[in-house]
């Protein structure tokens, strides 16, 4: 009996029967998902105690984005609850100074209570009040004397020049949409926020789990990936915190769940779906040529019909992702207008993802994407009042590992569906981000790098399973490894006129 059988064999004696497999998985879940809240509302705790306006990182574009959206896109006004309003006041700073701002606050004799003042980079003073009558009796006295240029309902706005103006369109909006859907719903509160990174990240591990069971056929070591994934520093901290990447390793995960299932139009879908939270997920796409392309030629086909085929494929991605993105952003077209929608979402993503954003201090930590895999470049998301930090960093050990593994096995890995797909679809996505560091975004950051959980850790079980665990099919990877070798080496000498026999 093979090792693998072995290891099988002795999974199924101690789990028993099948219905135990999803009972871990639930409870597996159940645990992230308290995970993942526990430490979004650390988060929020630690920033309440010490003062802070209660953004984390990032948080403070997305989340600031979202509620303007709600505010002027949308025209809904969130509330801090059922019974209290929070308002962020934008001051003329050209009529009237901050004191005298909230001097003419407080003489308006509403009840209204002046909670923040604390703005630098931004000429405003954050209000609250649990009457919405005396909310917008203060709003239309201040306008009525000129002396405010803008107001934003709901939690504080952070400290950030114009951030009451700022719409993220450099980025697609459905994230944006989600995170004001759960402010409408709930309340605007940082742990409101954080409700949609939380199901992402759940969601990821459960597709994690089902495209283990499509790929082995196993589906304890489903359960078993499962949960290293949703252990892993990197996709705790980020399905606990606002950021648009969490969704990013969602749509991956159901991308690669629809090529585990050989269902490669579908991963084109998903894909262009994907891109509506982040136009990253669209970098999966280069394995997804490669799967319809070689599909095509181990068909037999002609080498033209496979190359029609994938400049199909390559201008149906694209057609779809403008049409999800045209009908996902008509509010946002209604509200700017086409040209000035195009301008900034269209022409200004490009920019803004094929450029350097910054350069001086005090700018975050930004690293290659290589560095994701050996623990370099991480950056900080948080930092406690201890002086402890919270790094994006995934456990890059195992990450190195599942690289090293589809590199290694990737001559046998054509021969075995499920590790072609599985490694392919790993190191695709690393030569894109290595592709796009060429282009010109020399400048990226260590929490991008999420959207690799999904594959790195669907790969290491399936290489393992697959090829360690099985010492024929490791030794035929040893083969071929060797014959390639001695190809290369033979040509060479044939280039060198040395005419020897090997």
């Amino acid at each position: 009996m093979e090792i693998r059988d072995r290891f099988v064999y002795l999974l199924k004696r101690i789990i028993g029967i099948k219905t135990v497999s999803y009972t871990l998985l639930i409870l597996t879940l159940t645990l992230q998902a308290y995970l993942y809240y526990s430490t979004a509302y650390e988060l929020y705790s630690v920033e309440m105690s010490r003062g802070g306006k209660g953004y984390v990182s990032d948080e403070v574009w997305y989340v600031s984005s979202a509620r303007v959206i709600l505010n002027k896109v949308f025209n809904i006004k969130p509330r801090l609850n059922n019974t209290y309003y929070g308002l962020t006041l934008v001051y003329n700073s050209s009529v009237i100074d901050r004191e005298g701002f909230v001097e003419a606050i407080l003489d308006s004799g509403l009840n209204i209570v002046v909670r923040d003042t604390r703005y630098v980079k931004l000429d405003a003073v954050y209000v609250e009040t649990n009457s919405g009558a005396d909310a917008e009796k203060l709003v239309e006295l201040l306008k009525n004397r000129g002396l405010i240029i803008d107001v934003i309902w709901g939690w504080r706005l952070p400290d950030n020049a114009n951030i009451n103006n700022y719409y993220n369109l450099e980025h697609a909006p459905l994230a944006k949409y989600l995170i004001g859907l759960a402010i409408t719903l709930g309340s605007d509160n940082p742990i409101y926020w954080r409700i949609p990174s939380i199901i992402a990240g759940v969601l990821t591990n459960l597709l994690i789990y089902f495209t283990i069971k499509r790929f082995t056929g196993n589906p304890w070591l489903g359960n078993i990936a499962s949960l290293i994934a949703g252990l892993d520093p990197l996709m705790r901290i980020l399905s606990s915190i606002a950021l648009l990447d969490i969704h990013v390793a969602l749509w991956t995960s159901i991308t690669l769940y629809m090529v585990s299932c050989g269902k490669i139009r579908w991963a084109i879908l998903t894909l262009a779906l994907g891109s509506l939270f982040k136009i990253n997920t669209l970098l999966l796409a280069l394995p997804i040529v490669i799967y319809v392309l070689t599909s095509k030629y181990m068909e037999k086909r002609s080498l033209l019909e496979s190359f029609t085929t994938t400049i199909l494929a390559i201008v149906s991605l694209i057609s779809t992702t403008l049409c999800f993105q045209i009908f996902s952003s008509i509010p946002l077209i209604q509200y700017f207008g086409l040209r000035e929608w195009m301008w900034n979402s269209v022409f200004g993503a490009i920019k803004w993802h094929l450029s350097i954003k910054c350069v001086k201090p005090p700018c975050p930590v930004s690293s290659n994407p290589w560095d994701w895999f050996m623990g370099r470049g991480g950056f900080i998301l948080y930092y406690y009042p201890n002086g402890d930090k919270v790094v994006a960093i995934g456990f890059y050990p195992l990450w190195l590992v599942s690289l090293t593994l589809a590199l290694y096995t990737y001559p046998i890995s054509r021969r075995i569906r499920s590790n072609y797909y599985a490694s392919t679809s790993l190191i695709g996505l690393l030569i894109s981000y290595i592709i796009l560091w060429l282009a010109g975004n020399r400048q990226q950051y260590s929490f991008y790098s999420v959207q690799f959980i999904p594959l790195v850790y669907v790969n290491l079980i399936v290489v393992f399973y697959n090829v360690v665990l099985n010492p024929r099919n490791l030794l035929i990877n040893i083969e071929m490894i060797r014959g390639f070798m001695e190809r290369i080496l033979r040509r060479t000498l044939e280039l060198l006129s040395i005419n020897e026999n090997l």
